[in-house]
């Protein structure tokens, strides 16, 4: 029992302060060289969930999955040699792939085995031997340093005060002289290995206020130090950044133009090809971003600085328009705008923030007429969606997607958007999730957002455009496809009853724009279409839970009218549609009159009926209405125009030609007139019903 124990406290010794986890641990040997060497492909195998393990829980991101295996593949072929020597009696692990780390080229993956295995590289040695990197004039080298100092360097001023001594001033320099990732790595190093971070803080951001000036070449330095501390230390410095913000960076930075203009031929170039005005302009935009997200809770401030950035999107990148900025600049401020909105949005109270309006425009970034934004945007929207930091909505804006020209472009589009919807899918299979956390969570229900995007696109001027509508079905189709034939859990009924329920609603964005209603049931069309036509099998199962649609996107049309006609330009008296129960088809008598009429549903005035509706509409001008009979429960003024009528074809004139009075005379297959209450009608009423022009609006019409 007390080997037991011993060999328990020995365990969480060395595995202290590492991201335990079964997969991690179980596959650790795929770090040990002499497995390298003799297994490499098993242990790349087990590398992978080594790197699944770390994403997991945050220590390594998404997108640098490919880099990092990249450069294991490249360690398992090149340092072979090395591998075999390995001889654990006379080198330590740490000291190995420290000797690596001098060969940048596999600096990844050995800050991938501090973040696993930070224990390892504990020990005042292992510290003397970073603390050499550091001083190396290799910014990659220091900048991995950094990164590890990140991992292992916890308490180090209390378990190893000569080394913190020794490493303080070193990481300092480069928060306020270092280059812009260097700052960035050495502020997060920084805040792990000091104690009083306010007075330590509060003295480096009262050092960098003198680098605020296009002057000094290290103002982007100091920016990015500033947004960093601000991110990591919110409480302590929220409101002196907040200062900085409003009055150097939006003030004296964003919305000044100090630079001669600038013409460029191209419109992209390399981010270190561009001007120092425009790099230091973006560091603000980032900053900004920074300070927003370590305060988390600021709407006001995320709303304003949404405005500000959705500005310079709508002026192409030139917030001024003062046509000082190159095309080249204008394409990455555009950009850098973008992202900053994406990272803004990660965080759910400023997601509910942005305006449809401001969402709309971000999204049309992803038609930018630059391609390398297109591209660049998308790679950041996967990125985010992936790591789940995004709301679902913004999943639909990968349906832009659908006119891309550039088809190697399109592909890449179209495996970001798999990938997403498949994270997705997979997330809900690990998870237990209740049924209102569902529905920000399950792909499918981005249908709702993306009808609602492509119903204000651009593209789409008018609700019977042919190209714009064209241009809508490929975009719902690229966004559909993965849904409905990539989708092993796909339900027929559920999509159909989500587009219908949506044609049940009005736009909240302008619930009283006639032309936008037009524009949204046209999508709704598009859609529904899509999913009968595209549909294979049509499995009628019901979906776990009733659709639903968000309130801030749909809201229910009037109470007392259902389905307003009026958005359509017809009039009508409130109230006039309403729900009838089915009556049986009559007998074929001699007052029945065979007729082609229009096949109306009615509706009550709380609840849309798909199936039985009647409509009941003031007469054209020019048509006399017969009287209806009293007593009759129907309005006497409304009238059914049967426009069929107005000019039969030769097979109605045969019928009505035709046609018996006697009972047991042949009934059509097409709908009939249901016989009054009071059949003492006028003769010249009979005569028009005979001639098939007129109906009473107290004989019901029935849809067969």
């Amino acid at each position: 029992m007390e080997c037991k124990q011993f060999l328990v406290s020995t365990t969480k010794k060395i595995l202290e302060k590492s991201p335990l986890t079964y997969h991690l641990v179980r596959n650790l040997s795929s770090l040990d060289p002499r497995q390298m060497a003799s297994k490499p492909d098993d242990c790349l195998a087990g590398f992978r969930k080594v790197l699944d393990a770390l994403i997991a829980v945050g220590r390594l991101g998404e997108h640098e999955r490919n880099s990092v295996l990249e450069e294991y593949t490249e360690l398992l072929q090149e340092k072979k040699h090395n591998l075999r020597q390995f001889d654990k009696h006379t080198l330590g692990l740490d000291e190995f792939y420290l000797e690596l780390l001098k060969a940048v080229v596999f600096g990844t993956v050995t800050q991938v085995l501090a973040s696993a295995f930070p224990a390892a590289f504990i020990g005042e040695e292992v510290y003397s031997l970073l603390l050499s990197f550091l001083n190396s004039d290799d910014c990659r080298a220091s900048e991995m340093t950094l990164q590890i100092f990140t991992f292992v360097g916890a308490d180090i001023d209390q378990r190893f005060p000569n080394v913190a001594q020794r490493l303080l001033p070193v990481v300092q320099n480069f928060i306020e002289n270092g280059t812009a990732k260097q700052a960035k790595y050495a502020v997060a190093c920084l805040n792990v290995i000091v104690g009083n971070k306010e007075r330590v803080f509060g003295q480096i951001i009262d050092h960098l206020k003198q680098h605020f000036t296009l002057e000094s070449a290290y103002f982007r330095t100091a920016l990015v130090s500033i947004g960093h501390i601000a991110m990591l230390c919110p409480d302590m410095f929220g409101t002196q950044v907040k200062s900085i913000v409003s009055k150097v960076v939006v003030k004296d930075l964003i919305m000044a133009d100090r630079e001669d203009p600038r013409i460029s031929e191209t419109t992209w170039c390399e981010f270190d090809a561009l001007p120092e005005e425009t790099k230091v302009k973006i560091e603000g935009m980032k900053m900004m971003v920074r300070w927003l997200v370590g305060l988390r809770t600021a709407s006001a401030s995320a709303s304003s600085t949404l405005r500000l950035l959705v500005t310079v999107i709508s002026h192409g990148g030139d917030l001024m328009e003062k046509e000082h900025v190159s095309a080249m600049e204008r394409s990455w401020l555009r950009y850098m705008a973008a992202a900053c909105m994406l990272k803004i949005c990660c965080c759910p109270p400023y997601a509910d923030v942005l305006s449809h309006e401001q969402f709309q425009k971000l999204a049309l970034v992803l038609q930018d007429e630059c391609p390398e934004v297109r591209e660049q945007f998308g790679q950041k929207l996967h990125k985010h969606l992936l790591a789940m930091r995004l709301p679902l909505q913004f999943l639909a804006i990968f349906a832009l997607g659908g006119v891309e020209k550039r088809r190697p472009l399109r592909n890449q589009l179209r495996q970001w958007l798999l990938s997403c919807i498949n994270k997705r899918r997979d997330f809900l299979k690990q998870h237990t999730i209740n049924s209102m956390k569902l529905i920000t969570i399950l792909p499918d229900y981005v249908i709702p957002y993306a009808v609602h995007l492509l119903a204000h696109d651009p593209c789409l001027p008018k609700y019977d455009d042919v190209p714009g509508l064209v241009q809508i079905k490929e975009c719902l189709w690229f966004l559909m496809e993965p849904l409905i034939t990539k989708n092993e859990g796909y339900s027929f009924s559920f999509f159909k009853r989500l587009i219908e329920n949506i044609k049940q609603t009005r736009d909240n964005q302008c619930p009283n724009d006639k032309q936008a209603q037009l524009k949204l049931y046209a999508v709704c069309d598009l859609a529904l279409g899509l999913v009968m036509t595209k549909t294979t099998s049509f499995v009628l199962k019901d979906f776990p839970q009733e659709p639903v649609l968000p309130s801030k996107w749909y809201t229910l049309p009037d109470k007392n009218t259902g389905v307003d006609l009026a958005t359509f330009g017809r009039t009508r008296p409130r109230g006039a549609l309403r729900k009838v129960s089915r009556r049986p088809r009559p007998v074929a008598g001699g007052n029945v009159q065979m007729v082609q009429v229009a096949e109306i549903a009615q509706v009550d005035e709380e609840e849309v009926v798909d199936d039985v509706m009647a409509v009941e509409e003031e007469p054209s001008p020019g048509i006399e209405a017969s009287s209806a009979e009293e007593g009759s429960n129907s309005p006497s003024s409304a009238q059914v125009v049967n426009l069929r009528a107005l000019r039969p074809t030769r097979r109605d004139r045969a019928a009505l030609s035709e046609q018996q009075p006697s009972s047991d005379s042949n009934q059509s297959k097409r709908s009939r007139l249901e016989p009054g209450p009071g059949d003492e009608a006028e003769n010249s009423s009979d005569q028009l019903r005979q001639r098939g022009v007129l109906v009473s609006s107290n004989e019901q019409l029935r849809l067969t």
